[in-house]
């Protein structure tokens, strides 16, 4: 899909002027898992002993933009009382940024029609998670906040420039459980929101509701040891199965679905390495490929770094 295609859609769609097109962004693909240990944001029932702080950034390049690098999310896990682990974090649930320009003539001017979208969602969240022995239990509270600009020009070469901007702003409130049991070399974990809100309004408009899904994540994970595992994790947007040996990491998934009423198709294709530096300091480095079909068809690389600051071990029985 050329840039041509992409503007006139972006400007002639009302549903997707009246959605979020943009970057849904995730966590590292190799951790989305709502099993895996230290993913608090997709499940907090995976907090962890250790009082620690996770940073992730992530950058992606595609056939309509250069590279660029975001901060994604920041956490911190504080474990309390025996069994007890609490902290909270901010993710960017959404990142809106888009740019198109493209030339038209006809008999009687010449002109370039100019359109660029940026801004975001963000999410502030607070957990609570409690261990009793092989099972986990977590709640979580979260904050949604963000801002979304849309502004378009026409450059004409005989008349006047136009342009105009508009910006939309979004609010809503969420809470959820979520639960991780481990027999043997398995774990099970999910996590569903019970309460969820997201209204969204443009200046001096009333407020009105934004069709965003509750979330919804399953997971299955089978380690025979700590080298080896073989992960599955599914959503409302996508499905992803890896497989790790030692430091090194695939997968393949797919995204059926963008969270709300926009018809998104994707293939992922994702690869990944973890190291270690100065013996305390894992750091996580994934690249994926994410191959959009239909009318959105495109091609995006994105690459991810995690880092993890492990403290002092705490909050056990």
């Amino acid at each position: 899909m050329n840039q041509i295609i992409l503007l006139f859609f972006l400007i002639s769609n009302p549903l997707y002027a009246e959605n979020l097109p943009g970057e849904w962004v995730g966590s590292n693909p190799l951790t989305e898992s709502p099993v895996l240990k230290g993913n608090i944001l997709s499940n907090p029932a995976t907090a962890d002993t250790s009082a620690f702080m996770r940073i992730c950034s992530y950058s992606s390049y595609d056939d309509f933009e250069d590279v660029k690098i975001h901060l994604s999310s920041i956490l911190v896990s504080i474990p309390i009382l025996p069994g007890f682990s609490v902290g909270g974090g901010i993710k960017v649930l959404y990142n809106a940024e888009i740019y198109g320009d493209t030339a038209f003539s006809n008999d009687w001017d010449s002109f370039r029609e100019y359109l660029e979208i940026k801004g975001g969602i963000d999410q502030y969240s607070m957990f609570l998670e409690k261990s009793l022995g092989a099972l986990s239990l977590g709640v979580d509270l979260n904050i949604l906040n963000g801002e979304v600009e849309k502004r378009w020009e026409i450059d004409f070469d005989k008349y006047d420039d136009i342009n105009d901007t508009l910006s939309v702003y979004f609010r809503g409130y969420s809470a959820g459980v979520g639960f991780v049991y481990q027999l043997k070399d398995f774990s099970v974990g999910g996590y569903c929101s019970i309460y969820h809100t997201l209204e969204s309004w443009k200046d001096e408009e009333e407020k009105e509701g934004f069709p965003l899904k509750r979330p919804f994540r399953f997971g299955i994970s089978y380690s025979p040891d700590k080298k080896k595992s073989i992960n599955l994790s599914v959503d409302r947007k996508t499905a992803l199965l890896t497989g790790r040996y030692g430091p090194f990491s695939i997968g393949y998934g797919r995204i059926y679905g963008s969270g709300y009423d926009l018809g998104i198709e994707a293939n992922r294709f994702v690869g990944g390495i973890s190291i270690s530096l100065l013996n305390r300091l894992p750091v996580r480095i994934s690249v994926e490929n994410r191959r959009y079909l239909g009318k959105f068809e495109d091609n995006e690389y994105i690459g991810s770094i995690m880092i993890d600051f492990f403290g002092v071990e705490g909050g056990k029985e």
